[in-house]
């Protein structure tokens, strides 16, 4: 039973494998890059994309063992511009992705060999550009203008905080120091009473013993 898994595993894998193969054949890619990593290496590529851009690229291992796997991560700027994971693949022997990008800027692939040597893999990469540049510069300008009023609430906010925690440190401080004072003013009002009581005790214990003399 557990040879047959093994066995329609194998084929199904062989025959995602050739479709996958088929999508390459019937896609054009301007940049092919072979990449030499080590077992558990990590290589980064980074896409530097000037306009809103519909993307394509395939990632396989020279090696079509099927343990032969990598991790994948893409990542880039969203339409706020902030950098963040787009898409992430773990333990591939091959993959293709397309991606219509939602701002200029750059982005970046992170390649990981999880295989269990060192494996040669390729990059394919296009990139069609597919729509009018000025709209995402439009849209820069906007959200860049919308961040830099968020970035300045954020600094009015954190100076308000910093000025209260300044307040609340000194009130904590000068509380604590009125505290430790009436500490030790008890302290010392009961050490004077307890003297008082000894040099009366003392006292009276003279004034009877002369009295007694007499």
């Amino acid at each position: 039973m557990e040879k047959k898994k093994k066995e329609e595993k194998l084929k199904k894998y062989e025959e995602d494998r050739e479709n996958f193969l088929k999508i390459l054949a019937n896609n054009s890619f301007e940049e092919v890059v072979q990449i030499n990593l080590e077992k558990g290496e990590r290589e980064t590529l980074y896409l530097d994309l000037q306009s809103l851009t519909k993307i394509k690229f395939a990632v396989m291992v020279s090696d079509s063992d099927q343990e032969e796997k990598v991790n994948l991560f893409f990542s880039g700027p969203n339409a706020r511009g902030h950098t963040m994971v787009i898409n992430q693949y773990y333990h591939k022997n091959y993959l293709f992705y397309e991606y219509e990008t939602k701002r200029a800027g750059e982005y970046y692939i992170e390649i990981t060999n999880k295989g269990t040597k060192d494996n040669e893999i390729y990059f394919l990469f296009n990139d069609n550009a597919y729509k009018d540049p000025k709209k995402d510069v439009l849209d820069t300008e906007k959200i860049d203008k919308i961040s830099m009023l968020l970035n300045i609430i954020d600094n009015n906010m954190n100076q308000l905080r910093n000025k209260k925690k300044i307040e609340i440190k000194q009130v904590n401080s000068h509380n604590d120091k009125v505290t430790n004072n009436n500490k030790w003013i008890v302290i010392y009002s009961i050490i004077e009473i307890f003297t008082m009581i000894l040099v009366f005790l003392i006292q009276s214990c003279y004034i009877n013993s002369l009295v007694n003399k007499v």
